[in-house]
């Protein structure tokens, strides 16, 4: 009788190990993560963007997002106030993506982390390329790792 537990008891014990790792990975920061609590998208691709999505990882490990319609035309903007949007936890990573019309959609997550902060700062950036080819979502200046598309003190007024 003792061995038919035995499965039951691996599968149990794998799956609160597997919860707790998890959670512990989640919630753990990096140096290069950002603080951020306006999140701006610029289009300059030859394409209009038919929907944004916000996208975020709560600090416990769960995967959100919400979508936003919106026809946004070469040289339009759109910006986001996380903190009046306010279904996003501090602490959260955040990211967008950006639906093409006719092309592929793009994401702007990146390797060094934005990270939702109540007084975070404004992060930029630009779509560009063409409705099938070279789409990119990219920080301003396209450099991950430049700090000049990274605000301090802006928002999204």
């Amino acid at each position: 009788m003792f061995n038919t537990f035995k499965p039951i008891a691996k599968i149990a014990l794998w799956a609160a190990c597997a919860t707790l790792m998890s959670s512990t990975f989640a919630a753990q920061a990096d140096s290069n993560d950002k603080p951020v609590q306006y999140l701006h998208l610029q289009n300059e691709g030859s394409y209009v963007i038919t929907d944004i999505e916000l996208k975020w990882v709560t600090p416990s490990g769960d995967t959100k997002s919400n979508k936003f319609t919106k026809d946004m035309r070469k040289e339009k903007g759109f910006c986001l106030d996380l903190q009046k949007f306010g279904d996003v936890p501090e602490g959260s990573e955040v990211w967008l993506k950006a639906y093409i019309g006719m092309g592929d959609n793009e994401s702007c997550r990146k390797s060094n982390r934005r990270i939702y902060s109540p007084n975070g700062a404004l992060q930029h950036y630009k779509m560009s390329g063409e409705t099938a080819t070279n789409n990119s979502c990219k920080l301003t200046a396209g450099d991950p790792d430049n700090e000049t598309d990274y605000a301090g003190n802006a928002s999204c007024d």
